[in-house]
Parts: C-alpha cells; structure tokens; sequence
C-alpha cells in the first residue's frame, strides 16, 4: 500500500507539471491588453490595510492611464483610502458605498500563540470561513449603494472587487452585468482556487488549526512529519466544511438579491467564480498550481511614493548604524508586557548602546495613550513632543509617532532591521526593499507569512510575549546570511509582475467581458485536455486521502494504545 502511494504522489507531482504548462498556455492565448482607457470601479472594505491595498493597485491603474473610482464604506474608510491616493499622478475619485454595520474592523486583535491550545480553540469555535460569513452579513448594506454607483453614467467598464467584498460587490456586479475581477490581497493560497481535496499538500494561509499555518514548507524527518502531515489533512476537511457553511449564507443572500444560487460544490467553486489576482508566490510560498482565472503577481507596489517628512529624513540620517523599525500594522494592539519589552530592550538598552542603531515606534496614538505609562516608565519622560505629536526620547535616540509613511521609510536604505506583526501589506513593502524581519505575528494570515519568512531565511519569529526580544534583535542586526537572504528575496519578488502585471490581468478580463470570463469557470467537461488532467490529479489525491485516512487512524490507536499502557503500568 506504501508503494501505490508513493507511486500515485509521482504521478500527481508529473500531472501537476502537464497541468501547470496546459493552465499557462490557455491564459497566453487569451492575453489581450486593453485597446482604450477603462473605467475601472474599485470597491474596498473597513479595514485598513485593505484600504491601503486597494489604493496601491488603484494608482497603477490610473498611472497607466485608466480612469478609477474607488467606492468604499462611508466614515473613516473613505478619508483613509482618500488620503492614501494623493500620490497618484492622475485624481481617481472616492464615493461612498453605503455603510458596513460592525463596529470594529476583523483586524483589531492582540497578538497570538499558533501554539496554544487555547487560541486553537478560539479558532475552532470561530473558523476563519465563518468570520467571512460574518463579514458578508455586516456589508450586505451597501448592496443597493453599489448598484446605484455601477448604474450610473459614466458606467464602469470592470469592477475590481476586494475580496473582503467577495459576496456583496460581486452580486452587484452581476446584477448589472458588469465583468467583475476580485483581487486577493493576501498571499496565494492555492486550496481556495483547486479544492480542499489536494489542500494538504501545501502550506495552509488561513486554516482552521492555527498551528498548521506555522509548518516549514520542508517537513521534518520521521514522525514529526507525518504529525504534521496528518494535521493538514484533517485541516482541510474541517476547513472545508466550514466553506460550504459560507456558501449556503452567501446563496440565501443571493436569494435576497434577487440572483440564482450557485451550485457550488466546494470551496474552490466559491472563490473561483471570478477571475482573480491575487498577490503572493515566491518568495512568499513554494510554487503551486495556478488555475486559468487566477493571476498571480507577486506583490503591487506602485511606483510613485510617499516622500518623508525633513525631520525624519534628517534624523534618519544622521544615524550612522541606521535605524530599528516597529510596526505592528493598523490594527494589532500590544499588552504592557510586550510594550515593555519592546520599550526597554530595543529602545532603552539597545539604541542608547556605543555605535547602535537608533529606534523609530509607529504606534497608533489611542496605543500611545493607552500604552503611555509603560512607555515613560522604560523611557523616561519625553525629551520633546513636537506639534504634529512626535515623541522624542533618550536623547532623540527613540522616536515615536503616529503615523509614518511605512514604504518610504523601508525603501530609505536606512532600516536595519524590521520589527513587524507580518502583515502582508508589511511583508511586501519590506521584501521590495530588502530589509531583514522579525516577526511578531498576530493571528490571521500573519503566521503564515512569518513561516514563509523564516523558511526563506530573511525572518527570525521573536520570542512569545516579546520576553528576549532584545537578544533576538541583536542577532539580527548582526547576522549577514539573513541580510544575504533578504536581497535575494528582494531580487526574485522583482521578477514576479507586480503592479505592471496586476494592470495588464485586469486589462484582459475586461476584454474578454462577462461571457468571455465565465468560460474560464466553467465545468470540466468544457475545460479541455488541461481541466482533464486536473480531473486526474484530483482523483489521484483522493486515493492518497484515502490512504491518508487509514494512516491517521493506525496513528491515533497507536496512541491510544501507548497511554493506556503507560497508565496500566503505572497502576501496576
């Protein structure tokens, strides 16, 4: 039985070749940049980082010279992604799409242990899948806003979708019968495109077991690693049960809306009714299967940029050693605890050391405020607190304030180290630039992105609780092979597409309009010889489930067996 499986595992591995070279050959074909300008509608979410996503592909877009308007949730929401296209060399204009109807974004959280027990629970009670689910529910409002804005003249050629939206602004689109794109600004996750059936196979983003996502993409020798192999496996089922829960929600929704329900039979039918690109890829993840609708492009960094403010771009250079940079994202908050650690290791000892980098804290500043009597404590009092609310101390060697511009600052050159939670928005600015990470992720796709890191050698994960943080830190200051390994990062994340190829994907699913992309999800019996072969590939891993399954259950009677023999044995 071993040697079957070993034998179907080469044979899926060659299929996925054939499949590979059938799925790039079809989308070659169809290839067409757009003759003329495009009115392109972008429709973004409450988060935001996603806002800050959606306004960097926005600004390739117009810089190549189509018209963009971005709809997004009134509030907050459109003050940031306004504030964030103001370097794009053309105006795209901002609307207000309604209003979503939770009160804080799915990205406020602290910081989490894959690890724990505890937090595996916490996911188990709420998957992933279901907080999509939620999230549906809670923009659902802005379904009649969005169809007035689609109606409305001048109408969009195509609508670019985040996929936070995925249910309400797809269907409206639909409704209008307007081509419809959705952009994944996450790293590719090749079990939400081809099917939780091979999902084991590779590297989870999103699981439900948080642990699963921290695997390396080697697995290590003898039982640890069909440990490990046996998790993935029973994280893809639950993980696939959990999708379909979201399918039935969003067809009732559907129902509502007027539009038929789709006939989806697992999770790559939910995510593959669109064409999509979607960031990630090398250096981000081992090399996976693409299907025909997907595009995947690496990261979309525009080319325009925010400049720095003088007195930082001053301060910055006068630090010979450079500097430390800590970011945790839009939306992680930090306990003391880690505050402390991050306040007396980084900035109290080693910035104020001979010949030391200097520390630059973006810290949001309700974190300030909440956060400032552990900050004086390990700090001291602020040496000078400037009218736009920077905090200066220890001699202007620690810098604090509330906002920074985060790409600007990476792609200075004077960023020795990056002390980040691994968001992906992080991820890609500080790859593009070259710079060295450790990690503190917090939950979501963020474990994710820390394994790749650390898998790719330009990531050391800190401590939990931040507890050592100062010794981690100095090694990285001081390792050349992690500086080695971010510029070669740095070179293959250069050769991915990025915001030039996200641009031409849209081109070419605009073209071929809403007829001419649904031939590119439509059943296996119109796929051809390339869809046949994946046909193949499927039935294969479903053998090697199965062998999977019988696998699993040896393993757990073995330890069964084993704890109640040390139980006999202890009572005897």
């Amino acid at each position: 039985q071993g040697s079957k499986c070993r034998d179907t595992l080469q044979k899926l591995l060659q299929l996925q070749g054939s499949v590979a070279a059938a799925m790039d050959a079809s989308l070659n074909l169809t290839l067409l940049a757009s003759s003329s300008p495009l009115h392109v509608l972008m429709v973004a979410g409450d988060m935001p980082s996603h806002l800050l996503a959606m306004a960097k592909l926005a600004i390739c877009l117009s810089d190549a010279g189509h018209r963009v308007t971005i709809a997004a949730p009134s509030g907050d929401s459109i003050r940031i992604v306004g504030e964030a296209v103001t370097t794009s060399a053309f105006p795209i204009h901002v609307v207000s799409a309604g209003k979503v109807t939770t009160e804080l974004p799915l990205n406020v959280h602290g910081s989490a242990d894959a690890s724990s027990w505890r937090y595996m629970v916490d996911c188990l009670r709420h998957p992933y899948p279901d907080r999509v689910a939620d999230a549906a529910d809670w923009t659902a409002s802005m379904f009649d806003p969005l169809i007035a804005i689609m109606r409305a003249d001048p109408r969009p050629d195509v609508v670019v979708l985040s996929h936070y939206l995925w249910s309400v602004a797809a269907d409206a689109a639909e409704a209008v019968g307007i081509p419809a794109v959705t952009y994944v600004h996450l790293p590719y996750d090749p079990a939400l495109f081809l099917g939780e059936a091979i999902a084991w196979r590779y590297q989870r983003m999103l699981p439900s077991f948080p642990h699963v996502a921290s695997y390396s993409a080697t697995p290590p020798a003898g039982f640890r690693g069909w440990q490990q192999l046996l998790w993935k496996w029973v994280d893809s089922k639950v993980t696939a049960a959990a999708w379909l829960r979201v399918a039935k929600r969003s067809n009732a929704l559907r129902v509502l809306r007027g539009l038929h329900p789709k006939d989806i039979g697992e999770v790559s039918g939910l995510f593959a009714s669109h064409p999509t690109v979607v960031l990630g890829g090398p250096p981000f993840g081992p090399r996976a299967l693409v299907p025909p609708s997907v595009v995947v492009v690496g990261a979309v960094e525009p080319a325009s940029k925010e400049e720095l403010p003088a007195d930082l771009s001053v301060w910055l250079q006068e630090s010979l050693m450079g500097v430390m940079f800590i970011s945790m994202g839009t939306g992680m908050t930090l306990s003391d605890q880690e505050a402390r650690a991050l306040a007396g290791g980084l900035g109290r000892r080693i910035s104020k050391g001979p010949g030391s980098p200097k520390l630059l804290w973006a810290l949001r500043e309700s974190e300030q405020l909440r956060l400032q009597g552990v900050l004086w404590e390990e700090l001291g009092l602020p040496d000078q607190v400037t009218s736009s609310g920077v905090l200066s101390f220890c001699c202007g060697r620690v810098r604090i304030e509330g906002y920074v511009p985060q790409r600007a600052i990476l792609s200075s050159g004077r960023v020795s180290v990056f002390v980040s939670h691994m968001g992906f928005g992080a991820c890609t600015e500080g790859v593009s630039a070259g710079v060295r990470f450790v990690a503190h992720p917090g939950g979501w796709d963020q474990e994710f992105n820390t394994a790749r890191a650390v898998d790719a050698g330009f990531a050391v994960r800190a401590p939990k609780g931040l507890v050592g943080i100062e010794d981690v830190v100095r090694k990285a200051l001081s390792d050349t092979r992690m500086a080695d390994c971010a510029r070669q990062a740095q070179e293959e994340l250069g050769r991915a597409g990025g915001g030039q190829a996200a641009v031409r994907a849209v081109e070419h699913f605009a073209a071929m309009g809403r007829e001419g992309t649904e031939v590119l999800t439509q059943s296996s019996n119109d796929q051809g010889r390339g869809q046949k072969q994946g046909d193949l590939a499927l039935k294969a891993a479903r053998v090697t489930n199965s062998f999977l399954l019988a696998l699993g259950t040896l393993v757990l009677l073995s330890i069964l067996l084993s704890a109640s023999y040390s139980v006999a044995g202890s009572l005897e």
